[in-house]
């Protein structure tokens, strides 16, 4: 069995510490790669790697022909040494987001040298893991989509299902005080009523969802004068809050 293992694929779960289980049922194996590289320099460390640039970062680990579980893996542990997610809170969210479709994909968007990118999509896995603890399947995060109107690619932060119902989600995470840019918002409202008219087949709810609820009524009307206008579901409240309203729109709907 251990032959069909390749080497670098071995070293790597060796210098990164990835599943303290797995050496412990190959005991030879950890003692001759500790013997035979322990003086060797670390390059594939997670310390290491938390360094790079991710565009280099990702041509790094793409050289060892890695499994998406491993990657995903290796994010995460990227993201905890960083301080971007609690320790606990990745092992948690492995558990339940390991294997779905943009889960590799948005940790590597988590990590990245934006603030502000990091908190957004940082938000889309945290409501994922909370739909999976309702109940929800998680479809997929960051899933691309032709947008007509868009005129190219763009991508629905979060598709969920349960039971009959499909739910796609347009999460923002902005302070209380900060207003979204009205064209842009009604751009992503249109991507979601076109997202659901491609999708015919499917009983889709489309979602927008805001973290906090505005501070200045006018903008908050404006959003909600909006959101009914495009018939596009919007929700106030944390990724736990929006689980339980989502759940309650899939009983009333």
């Amino acid at each position: 069995m251990l032959k069909k293992i390749s080497l670098p694929f071995v070293l790597f779960l060796f210098l990164t510490s990835y599943a303290d289980a797995y050496w412990s049922s190959v005991p030879k194996l950890a003692k001759w790669l500790q013997t035979t590289y322990v003086s060797k320099p670390a390059s594939y460390s997670i310390s290491n790697l938390s360094k790079l640039p991710v565009k280099e970062l990702g041509q790094k680990l793409g050289k060892l022909k890695l499994s998406d579980e491993v990657l995903e893996d290796t994010y995460l542990r990227i993201a905890v040494h960083k301080g971007v997610i609690e320790k606990a809170y990745s092992i948690k969210m492995y558990s339940k987001l390991s294997g779905v479709p943009g889960f590799r994909t948005t940790l590597r968007k988590v990590i990245g040298d934006n603030p502000a990118g990091t908190k957004g999509h940082l938000n889309e896995l945290r409501i994922a893991t909370n739909a999976k603890n309702a109940g929800f399947k998680v479809l997929g995060i960051g899933e691309k989509f032709k947008d007509p109107l868009k005129k190219g690619v763009t991508d629905i932060d979060v598709v969920l299902k349960k039971r009959r119902k499909t739910f796609i989600i347009e999460a923002k995470d902005y302070g209380a005080n900060t207003k979204i840019d009205q064209i842009k918002y009604r751009g992503d409202l249109k991507t979601l009523t076109n997202y659901q008219k491609q999708n015919k087949h499917q009983n889709i709810v489309p979602i927008f969802t805001f973290t906090r609820t505005p501070a200045d009524k006018n903008h908050l009307n404006f959003l909600k004068r909006e959101a009914k206008k495009h018939k596009v579901e919007l929700l106030f409240g944390n990724p736990y809050e929006q689980m339980v309203q989502i759940d309650m729109l899939d009983k009333i709907r």
